[in-house]
């Protein structure tokens, strides 16, 4: 092919991509001719920085009028020359910081801003510039885990080699790999986590009405989004959590040291810090639950994600009754309710899997 030749084609993409440029500023850009787009910036860096120049150009476009004049279009150089200075047209010509933007440049910009005189988005081609241009990690894939009522636990390896084990009813979401500035994963239900440390990347969880910084620590969740409460308790480590209320914004906030927990009411965003003793607090992982002084109201809450059932307690009183008792997971649901009735506060009836609570009648 002669030099002649090898001009005229040229010639020809540079128009194409002229077109294809205006086309993707309008968001009409199709996906062909996108990944051609993505090429071509990709080639040169005077390609890059005649696109970076169009969209700061267009940030300086008139807001008014139907159909940008010259004037107007000059006007516009003369103020981005004016913030910063010279533009490399191509790798081996300059334009004079007082010159006039010429030849396809020009025709592109003044088309640009022509189109976004009528309507031309711009928050598509912000977007789209900082993702080409200024290395914005694209989004990650998302992996759902949901853990049935009655499964085992699901133990999870994360990106950067942190892990968590999932109780019974709990759905986890975490991406396949992490950004460069933090790590950021998502639980409804229960979980014990072994995070690896990393001062330059914190840990996020996010809950159902609280949000849970983390650098390198051993702690446990649990928060469904079905109950009026969440308990996180730390073992190791620090962590802090943030509370909102139930419009999302933040509302309270505590750091937690090891061997405390913090109580969130979800109806006041109200947090409770107090200490614990891990050993029982973490029977759960061991198969085995442990509540003391707990209502019985949320004893049974837990129950119902475990065993897969619906409780109903016909007395308010009855509701608030503190329990304590240990059980394990391997254990029916009929003889849990029995451990838990040892002083005989209750009975109770089973239709399928719904269970009937009522105090019990006094002789």
């Amino acid at each position: 092919m002669g030099e002649s030749e090898k001009n005229i084609e040229q010639a020809e993409r540079t128009e194409l991509m002229e077109s294809i440029i205006v086309r993707y500023l309008q968001g009409d850009c199709s996906e062909d001719e996108l990944v051609m787009l993505l090429g071509w910036i990709r080639e040169t860096a005077a390609n890059r920085d005649m696109f970076v120049k169009i969209k700061q150009l267009y940030d300086l476009r008139p807001k008014g009028g139907l159909y940008p004049s010259e004037e107007e279009v000059e006007s516009c150089w003369q103020r981005l020359l004016a913030k910063q200075g010279k533009f490399s047209l191509n790798e081996s010509l300059s334009t004079p910081q007082n010159a006039k933007p010429q030849g396809k440049l020009r025709r592109i910009v003044t088309s640009t801003l022509r189109y976004a005189a009528v309507g031309l988005t711009f928050a598509v081609m912000a977007v789209a510039a900082q993702y080409l241009f200024f290395n914005k990690e694209p989004d990650p894939v998302f992996n759902t885990i949901e853990v049935s009522p009655n499964s085992s636990l699901d133990r999870i390896t994360l990106p950067d080699g942190s892990t968590v084990l999932l109780n019974s009813s709990t759905t986890f979401r975490f991406p396949d790999r992490f950004s460069s500035k933090v790590r950021e994963v998502y639980i409804d239900g229960e979980g014990y986590f072994d995070i690896v440390r990393d001062e330059k990347k914190p840990f996020i969880i996010h809950a159902n009405q609280q949000t849970i910084n983390v650098l390198g620590t051993k702690f446990n969740v649990m928060d469904y989004s079905t109950d009026d409460y969440a308990i996180t308790t730390l073992y190791s480590g620090r962590v802090k959590v943030l509370s909102s209320d139930i419009d999302g914004q933040a509302a309270k906030e505590e750091t937690l040291k090891p061997n405390q927990q913090v109580y969130l009411d979800k109806a006041t965003a109200r947090l409770t810090v107090s200490n614990i003793k891990p050993e029982m607090d973490r029977m759960w992982l061991n198969k085995t639950y442990h509540f003391h002084g707990e209502p019985l109201q949320r004893i049974v809450k837990r129950l119902e994600k475990l065993y897969h059932v619906n409780f109903t307690i016909t007395d308010e009183k009855l509701q608030n009754e503190p329990f304590t008792g240990t059980f394990r997971l391997t254990m029916t649901i009929g003889q849990v309710l029995d451990i838990m009735n040892s002083g005989k506060h209750f009975s109770y009836k089973m239709n399928g899997d719904s269970i009937t609570l009522s105090p019990r009648k006094r002789k």
